[in-house]
C-alpha cells in the first residue's frame, strides 16, 4: 500500500536531535526555558521546552495553567521543527491572551523520542488484538506500546517537576492536554486514565488507525472499545477532537465519525465534547497552525464549562 504520510519523519528527526538538544527555540514573545535531555526513570532522556507568558513576569504574585503538549520540538520555532515548520504555539498564544479569548497560561512542550510510536500507543487496545495484527504493528513500529510508561513519567516525574519550579494553578481544573496524530491518541488515553490530574484534551488529527501502511478496522475499533468501557456517563472532563480532509487526515473520517457516535451515547455536558472537521486541511504542522486558535481557546477560555 502507498504510504500517505512522509516516512522520512523518524529519520529527519533522529538527524536533527542532536543539533537541536541545545538549540533553544526562538519565541516571538514570552521566555521559552529549556530543561536539556532531562533523564527520566520510565523514558528515554528528551528536551522539555516551557514557555511562560509575559505576564508570567509582570505579575509575579499570580498563579497559571499548564498546556501539556506533546512533540514539542514542533511548537516554537521553524528553524528547529520537522519539515521547517511550527505550530506557532507562542504566536497564537500571545495573540489570544491580548484578546482576552483564553487565560494566560504556560505551555509545557514535551519532546517525542525515537520510540514515538510505541510511548504514544495506548497499550491496552493494543494487547487486545489479535496476534496477527499486533505482530504486524509492532513490526512496523520497532515494538510493542509502552504508554503505561510514558503515563508515569507524565505524572510521576514531569508534572511534579514543573508544580514545584513554576507558579501554577496545581489542581486538575487547571492542566491541560494536547497532541496531533499519535499525539492525539495519547492526549486521550491520558485523560481517560488520569481525569484525576487533567480536565481537557485537544486530540488533533487523531491516528485512529495507528499503522502508516494499513487502514483496516481491527486496531480503531480497539481504541474505540476501550474508550467505551473507560469513560463513564457523564465524564467530568471535556474532550476536542479534529480532523482534515486530504494526506493522512482522508483516513480517518469513518473512526471518527463511530468514535463521535460512541461519546454522544455518555451524556457530555454541553460544550465539553466537540469533533470538528477541516475540508482541505492535511496532515501537517501548517494545516494545525491554520486552527490552532479554536483548538486553544477551546481548552483555556475563561467561559470554558
Amino acid at each position: 500500500m502507498k504510504w500517505l504520510f512522509p516516512v522520512g519523519w523518524i529519520i529527519f528527526a533522529q538527524a536533527m536531535l542532536s543539533a537541536q538538544i541545545e538549540e533553544v527555540p526562538k519565541v516571538s514573545s514570552g521566555t521559552l526555558v529549556r530543561w536539556a535531555q532531562w533523564t527520566s526513570e520510565f523514558v528515554e532522556a528528551r528536551n522539555i521546552d516551557i514557555w511562560l507568558p509575559r505576564e508570567y513576569e509582570e505579575n509575579p504574585n499570580s498563579r497559571f495553567p499548564v498546556l501539556y503538549f506533546q512533540d514539542g520540538q514542533n511548537l516554537f520555532d521553524s528553524a528547529l521543527s520537522y519539515g521547517g515548520v511550527e505550530w506557532g504555539v507562542d504566536e497564537w498564544m500571545a495573540k489570544l491572551i491580548a484578546e482576552k479569548r483564553i487565560k494566560p497560561a504556560i505551555v509545557v512542550g514535551i519532546w517525542n523520542s525515537p520510540k514515538r510510536f510505541r510511548e504514544y500507543m495506548p497499550e491496552e487496545p493494543f494487547f487486545a488484538l489479535e496476534d496477527s495484527i499486533k505482530n504486524a504493528l509492532s513490526a512496523e513500529r520497532g515494538g510493542v506500546p509502552m504508554s503505561r510508561q510514558y503515563l508515569r513519567f507524565l505524572t510521576e516525574e514531569l508534572i511534579p517537576r514543573v508544580d514545584k519550579e513554576f507558579r501554577t494553578e496545581a489542581n486538575r481544573e487547571s492542566r491541560f492536554l494536547a497532541g496531533s496524530s499519535m499525539g492525539g491518541l495519547i492526549s486521550m488515553y491520558t485523560l481517560v486514565k488520569r481525569p484525576d490530574l487533567f480536565s481537557a484534551a485537544a486530540c488533533i488529527s487523531t491516528h485512529w488507525p495507528s499503522s502508516l501502511k494499513f487502514n483496516t478496522g481491527e486496531i480503531p475499533a480497539a481504541i474505540q472499545k476501550w474508550m467505551e468501557e473507560n469513560i463513564p456517563i457523564t465524564p467530568n472532563y471535556r474532550l476536542y477532537f479534529d480532523l482534515g480532509t486530504t494526506q493522512l487526515d482522508a483516513w480517518y473520517p469513518q473512526w471518527q465519525k463511530q468514535v463521535d457516535a460512541m461519546l454522544m451515547k455518555k451524556k457530555f455536558k454541553a460544550g465539553t465534547l466537540i469533533s470538528k472537521t477541516f475540508e482541505g486541511a492535511g496532515h501537517n504542522e501548517a494545516s494545525w497552525n491554520a486552527r490552532l486558535d479554536i483548538i486553544i481557546e477551546f481548552l483555556l477560555s475563561p467561559s470554558k464549562p
